[in-house]
């Protein structure tokens, strides 16, 4: 950050040589800790900065990318879609499967002025899920892991698609009075010291629980 506001044309480079240096790493740890190319924030950074270094771009470009929005877009959505497939037919997530759908999803926002994108991803629903998504990313991935816990396997029908719908409800509030205040409300001028506040507990929570050997004792009695 430091950087980037003493220097503003480093950006770029800056962005893309953290990119890169993430990749490297997630890939090279993705090989035999799976658990962990997925969970450590430093080899899952090169998706944030990715994404960054796209809007970048996005915002200095002279023009629309045109003559290439229909071929980005039907690049995008074929490769979504065959990393759902994949991914399904058991291929670990961790590893370099999972660049299908970053780079599909980058082709689908780079081609805004595509058919795709002004007929069907424009749609009120689908733009609501969007701004929801990573609200949504983070509850469903809890709550269908504690339901699994709770079942010792994967979650039947019956209880799967009630903890979906409850990480709807809860994106939705978390959007509504989390993020939007932070973002432009209320808690943006202030919003940097809570995010440092909550980041540094929720390591010295993770850190306590990792002292004590999790849950054992507590379980043992």
């Amino acid at each position: 950050m430091c950087l980037v506001r003493k220097h503003p044309a480093a950006t770029p480079t800056l962005l893309l040589a953290t990119t890169l240096a993430s990749l490297a790493f997630y890939l090279f740890v993705a090989a035999d800790h799976a658990a962990a190319a997925l969970y450590l924030p430093h080899a899952r950074i090169w998706q944030f900065t990715g994404g960054a270094l796209l809007a970048y771009w996005q915002t200095r470009r002279p023009t629309p990318v045109n003559k290439l929005a229909m071929p980005l877009s039907v690049f995008g959505i074929v490769a979504v879609y065959f990393a759902l497939y994949v991914l399904r037919a058991g291929q670990p997530f961790a590893g370099a499967w999972s660049l299908l759908p970053i780079l599909g999803t980058m082709a689908l926002l780079i081609s805004e002025e595509s058919w795709f994108n002004r007929r069907v991803l424009s749609l009120g629903p689908l733009v609501c899920i969007g701004e929801l998504s990573y609200q949504l990313y983070l509850w469903h991935w809890m709550l269908l892991g504690y339901c699994h816990i709770l079942e010792d396997t994967q979650p039947v029908f019956e209880v799967r698609n009630p903890a979906l719908i409850l990480a709807f409800a809860l994106a939705w509030l978390t959007y509504r009075y989390i993020e939007r205040p932070i973002r432009s409300g209320r808690l943006r001028t202030c919003s940097t010291h809570y995010l440092i506040l909550t980041i540094v507990s929720i390591f010295a929570a993770g850190a306590c629980i990792e002292a004590s050997d999790g849950f054992s004792k507590q379980t043992a009695v």
